[in-house]
Order: C-alpha cells, then sequence, then structure tokens
C-alpha cells in the first residue's frame, strides 16, 4: 500500500527523510518495497502484514508507529461536528441480518456544484495511487486512506423509491460495478438494493446505477462494517477485490464509523460542495467491547531475555493507544479494537520488543544439557519414498486435502459420505477429501491434456467417516502414498502394468519381497470395494497377507466424467502400513553368481483375457528355473478386433542360483509353458 511522505510528516511532525522513515517501519516489521518520487513528495509502498491491515493500512495508524518508534506524539485529528442541517425526506433503511453489517452509519446530504478537489487532495490521492475523479469520490478515497474507513456515496436521485435494505445475494444475481465490470453474484455476498434493483456489491465496490455524477443533488453517505468473512469470500468468488474489500477482509472498528462520516461531510465542506445534511441512520445493535489481556513485566523479561524496566513497557503501550491498569507485578491492559492482532499476552510482549528494538536484544549462550536429536523416521522414510520416485521419472504434486461437491461427484463420490467443513472458505473447499487418490487421478486427466505421458505421485491426507457414527470422535484420518500414471499411447492394460512393474521395483528398494497382486478384489460386488477404478483391473496389493493399498485402472464412467484424453493407473497405498513392511528385518538376497537366460514368447488372446491370467498360466508352468515374466507388448489392430482379439508378448527370464542353466534345460520349460498356454486355448505363435 502507498503511503504519503509529506501526509505523514504532518501527522507526527518528524524531521526524518523518506529514507530514515523506511529504515524504521522495516525494523518494526512494515516491510518497504520501494521509495519513489512524487512530485513535491514520496510515495513509501509499504507491504502491510495480514495482521495489521484493520489498524495500520492508513495515514493515521502508520503514522502512529512512526511517532512511538521516535518518541513523538501524533497530531490529534480535530472533527468537527457542526454544520448546516435541514430536515429531509425519509429514507426506509433495513438490514435483513445484523451480522451483515455490524454498524451502520449514514447521513443525507446535500451538495451543490460537484467539482474537483482542491488541490493538495489531488496530490496526497495522486501520490497514494488514486486517480482524482471529482470532490465527493475524492473525500471518500481521502477519509479511508486518512482513517482507514472505507466510504461510499450514492446519488440519492437514482435510489428508488428512497427505500434501501442490505441482504445476501442470491446465486445468479447481477451488478455492473463502478468501474464497468458485470458481475455474476454468489450466494452471500452482501448487497445493497433499492425498492427495485441492486445498486451496491457491499463492502466491494458500488454499482453504476446509483454513482455519482456532475448533475447529483442529494448524496447518502455511508459509513459502515461489514463482515468481513462474508466480503472476504465474495471477493474470492469473484476473483475480483478493491482497496476497500481489503479492508473490509480484515475486519475495522465499529467505533469509528461516525467520526469518518463527520470527517467527510467537513471535507465535503472544505471542497466547498456542502450545503447540508441531514440526521444520522446510525444502526449498531451489539457494540464490540476491547479485550483485556493479563500481562506481567517479569514474566515479559525471562521470555525476552533482557531486563527491561516496567516503564517502559508502560510508556509503549500507552504511546500505541493501550489502556494500562499496572498493579504491582500483574496489569490488565485493554487492548484498542482495531488491534486484531493481539489476544495474548505474548503478544503484548511482542509490541514491546518491536519498539525496544530486536537489534538491542544481546545474543545469549544457550543454558543447559545439549542432547543429540534422534531422526525422525516417518520423515527419513517419506524423504527416502520421495528420492526413489523422483529418480525415476516421477514429478511429486502436493495437493490440498480438500474437495467440492462436484469434485466428490466426478468420482461417485457420495458427499453425505464426506466430512463436510463448518465454515469453508468457499465451495471449493466445503469438504475433506475421503479418497485423495481422486484429486491425483485428476490432476493426471488435466495434465495429459497438454502432455504425450504423465507420471506424478504424492503423499497426502484422506478422511474417512467411520461407520459407527458422526463427529469428530468418528473420524479415520490415513495418510496415503498416491502413485499415478497416464500415457496417451498407452493400449489395454499397459498402463496398468507399467505402474505395476514401477511398484515391484519400489518395494525391491524396501527389501520387501513378498508381496502379491490380489485380483479377486476386482470382481468384488459391493460398489465402495471397487471405488473409483476398473472392474476388471484392480487389484489389492498385500504383504505377507496385509492389504496395504490397492493398483488399478480408473473407471471408465469416471474417466469420461474428468474429460481424460487416456487411460489413468493409480496406486493408493496406506503410507503407514508400508512403512511397517519396509522397518521389519530385510530379506539379503546375493546377486546372482550365474547369467540369465531371456526368452520371449508372443500368444493371441480373446479380448477378454486377462493378463493376470496368463501370467498366472506362465508362472505355474515354468518351474523353479523361471525367475521373472515381464509384459513388454502388447497389440490389437482392426483384424483383430474384429475377432475380438489381442496379441500379447513376455520376456521370460530363467536363472538358477546353483548353476549355468543348459539350453535344454531353458527349452524344456518353454516348452511346458507353450503346452499349457495351448491348453487355456490360447494361440501361442511360432
Amino acid at each position: 500500500m502507498k503511503f504519503s511522505y509529506n501526509w505523514l510528516k504532518d501527522i507526527v511532525g518528524f524531521k526524518e527523510t523518506p529514507q530514515k522513515i523506511a529504515e524504521r517501519l522495516t525494523l518494526r516489521s512494515f516491510e518497504i518495497e520501494s521509495i519513489e518520487k512524487a512530485g513535491s513528495d514520496w510515495a513509501l509502498d509499504v507491504k502491510i502484514p495480514a495482521n495489521r491491515i484493520s489498524d495500520a493500512a492508513n495515514h493515521l495508524g502508520l503514522a502512529q508507529e512512526i511517532a512511538v518508534s521516535l518518541g513523538k506524539r501524533i497530531k490529534l485529528l480535530v472533527i468537527k461536528k457542526t454544520f448546516a442541517k435541514e430536515k429531509f425526506p425519509k429514507i426506509s433503511f433495513a438490514i435483513a441480518r445484523p451480522d451483515l453489517a455490524p454498524r451502520y452509519t449514514a447521513a443525507s446530504i446535500r451538495i451543490k456544484n460537484i467539482g474537483v478537489s482542491p488541490k493538495w487532495m489531488q496530490e496526497r490521492l495522486a501520490t497514494c495511487g488514486f486517480r482524482p475523479l471529482n470532490a465527493v469520490v475524492d473525500v471518500t478515497n481521502y477519509v479511508m486512506l486518512e482513517m482507514g474507513e472505507p466510504m461510499h456515496a450514492f446519488d440519492l436521485g437514482k435510489v428508488w423509491g428512497r427505500r434501501m435494505s442490505v441482504r445476501e445475494a442470491r446465486k445468479g444475481e447481477r451488478i455492473e460495478t463502478l468501474d464497468g465490470t458485470a458481475h455474476t453474484l454468489p450466494d452471500g455476498a452482501i448487497i445493497i438494493e433499492d425498492a427495485e434493483r441492486i445498486i451496491d456489491l457491499a463492502g466491494i465496490m458500488g454499482g453504476e446505477n446509483s454513482a455519482v455524477s456532475e448533475e447529483t443533488k442529494e448524496i447518502f453517505l455511508q459509513a459502515a462494517v461489514f463482515d468481513p468473512v462474508r466480503i472476504y469470500r465474495a471477493c474470492r468468488a469473484l476473483n475480483f477485490s478493491s482497496a476497500a474489500s481489503k479492508i473490509y477482509s480484515a475486519g475495522i472498528d465499529a467505533a469509528r464509523t461516525e467520526d469518518a462520516l463527520w470527517r467527510a461531510i467537513g471535507l465535503l465542506k472544505e471542497c466547498g460542495v456542502l450545503v447540508s445534511h441531514g440526521d444520522f441512520i446510525d444502526l449498531y445493535p451489539k457494540k464490540e467491547t476491547p479485550k483485556k489481556i493479563l500481562f506481567r513485566p517479569e514474566y515479559a523479561n525471562r521470555l525476552i531475555g533482557e531486563v527491561i524496566k516496567p516503564d517502559f513497557y508502560k510508556k509503549i503501550f500507552t504511546a500505541l493507544g493501550f489502556q494500562v491498569l499496572a498493579k504491582k507485578d500483574r496489569w490488565v491492559v485493554e487492548v484498542p479494537i482495531t488491534r486484531r492482532d493481539i489476544s495474548i499476552e505474548e503478544d503484548l510482549i511482542e509490541e514491546a520488543v518491536r519498539f525496544y528494538g530486536y537489534e538491542n536484544i544481546r545474543a545469549l549462550m544457550p543454558e543447559g544439557g545439549l542432547h543429540v536429536g534422534r531422526e525422525n523416521e516417518e520423515y527419513a522414510f517419506e524423504s527416502a519414498v520421495r528420492s526413489y520416485f523422483s529418480s525415476h521419472g516421477y514429478s511429486e504434486l502436493l495437493l490440498h486435502e480438500f474437495a467440492s461437491e462436484s469434485d466428490l461427484k466426478e468420482f461417485s463420490i457420495d458427499p453425505g459420505r464426506a466430512l463436510e467443513l463448518e465454515n469453508p472458505l468457499n465451495p471449493e473447499t466445503a469438504y475433506l477429501h475421503p479418497r485423495i487418490a481422486a484429486k491425483y487421478a485428476a490432476s493426471a486427466a488435466a495434465n495429459i491434456r497438454n502432455f504425450d505421458s504423465v507420471k506424478i505421485f504424492g503423499i497426502a491426507k484422506s478422511f474417512r467417516k467411520r461407520r459407527e457414527g458422526v463427529g469428530i470422535q468418528a473420524v479415520d484420518e490415513h495418510k496415503d502414498f498416491i502413485v499415478a500414471i497416464a500415457d496417451k499411447d498407452a493400449k489395454g492394460e499397459k498402463g496398468f502394468y507399467n505402474l505395476k512393474g514401477a511398484l515391484d521395483g519400489f518395494f525391491d528398494s524396501l527389501g520387501i519381497a513378498e508381496h502379491w497382486y490380489d485380483d479377486s478384489f476386482a470382481h468384488a460386488e459391493r460398489k465402495e470395494e471397487r471405488g473409483i477404478f476398473h472392474p476388471h483391473r484392480a487389484a489389492e496389493i498385500r504383504i505377507d497377507g496385509e492389504k496395504i493399498g490397492v493398483i488399478g485402472e480408473i473407471h471408465p464412467v469416471i474417466l469420461e466424467n474428468i474429460k481424460s484424453r487416456a487411460r489413468i493407473a493409480v496406486a493408493e497405498i496406506d503410507f503407514n502400513a508400508l512403512r511397517k513392511h519396509a522397518d521389519a528385518e530385510r530379506e539379503f538376497r546375493p546377486i546372482p553368481k550365474y547369467p540369465a537366460i531371456i526368452r520371449d514368447i508372443s500368444l493371441v488372446v480373446p479380448s477378454d483375457a486377462r493378463v493376470d491370467d496368463v501370467l498366472q498360466a506362465i508362472q505355474d508352468a515354468g518351474g523353479e528355473n523361471l525367475s521373472d515374466v515381464d509384459l513388454f507388448d502388447y497389440f490389437e489392430d482392426e483384424k483383430m478386433r474384429k475377432e475380438e482379439k489381442r496379441s500379447l508378448a513376455f520376456h521370460l527370464v530363467f536363472q538358477a542360483e546353483d548353476r549355468t542353466l543348459t539350453d535344454g534345460e531353458v527349452e524344456k520349460s518353454v516348452t511346458a509353458i507353450v503346452k499349457a498356454l495351448e491348453q487355456n486355448r490360447w494361440e501361442v505363435r511360432k
């Protein structure tokens, strides 16, 4: 946010250069992004911390920070509250629910000769990045920059029926804002309407249909407080924000709306625009009270590591506008409502340290015994998993664990079985995902549109309701390891077996020798057991009899839902179960002393024949000398498709542990394999 150096100087009365002021602010947690000459002024572009927008995103707030750091006092704003008043025709005003606008202050004002604002005001606005428009708009912007209270002026001549009401928008309603942009509103956005139409997107930007112009004779000037959460959500949903919405989203002090309105009226008088004003509308049903926090100087010193006198703490808190009730070693500090960043004793201590100076705290050697930290085994295992797949050409994805209702329905997941957040930021994060593998599949589908192949992995959590009930005690939180691949050129079950081969190599690297794939899972009748997977191309992953995960192709219906241009194979593994088996005693297998002999075999099978069945037949017939079988080719031309057939080719690896196999021994095994395949009525190519 840009600040005027001259404006700050007028408030504080300092003599320091812009560079010195920037240095002081930086040392007290306000980073300066740039300092630029702006005519006779300087523009300081200050990065306001998110938790300080409510109090410091205005010139009076930042001036107070500068004044405290320099040991000075700011020049208090004198607000005049006596101007010409008259009786205006009544305006009907209502708020649908108090939480939409905790305080709404406004007044009808008669104006004349709307022209330009004074030169000094225009210069300050321009330095802060605002384009001067006319006296009324410039005054509302000026008060926001000065006091941190966003304001808006309606042309009362354009407000139909002299009726105004605040309510929540209904999805699909539309408004054209002052910048000429037409918006389709989401549910929950706060709007102001007259007797016929929406005239304001409250807290964000006014409507073009009620804008002040040169012909305006009467305005309705508002200084309000709107619900910050709804403002933030509306901005996110619309992908649209304004200077006012950023302040509203942080929350502002309801106590200053009346002063802001009087200040604006005074400035309109100074601009030669004001004729008179009417009675104030001030709806303030529930006043917010300042926080009272315990503070102990002795505890603060222990936490900081310095001996700081109690008088210093009291001086700083008082200078910041806090009320201090000091009783020996236990104080009560009352914090202004604008300081929403302060809620506990440690926050008060941090405030004192900022002005004591971090640079003034002495560096001390740690006391007490030092202990060698133990390795975090879970983190070390995560690193090993990441290292393996990254080195094998896979890209890691970091995905958040939230989902929308439409996300779940795309993967045939019942939203009723997912954990719904009570207060989500937006509809896209309404649920905790019960099956995070679905998000990786969706990501693979999105990426395959731009690449020929996709290989991704990640470690994330899934959240599932237990069957026995609902509520926080009935939640299962699973840490899952996900691998997904997609290839535009892959045909048939090639993607599935490529992923299976990748997992085999991974398990071998962990020393897990005894693992297998139980395809009875694929034939499970219950839909929830099959989940997101293809009914005939999925299997449970088992180690020592324990199911640790699932591997399979994504169901064709789901592929259509997510508009995937390729088949997607996904492995979903229970991370903790995998770690348990990897941590067990590993089986040592020496490097073979004797060479392997490789033979290839090709056969034609019916289209509905499962590759797993073919593999099993080969392994059963191959005998003890058959050490490995790999599918390396899959082929299906137009003629084969008409005949409902396909061609498969396998590498057969023969190897003995105690000798070099002879050609005769290998041929004997190959003959047995061919015979077994032909008994299944599969055609072996000679």
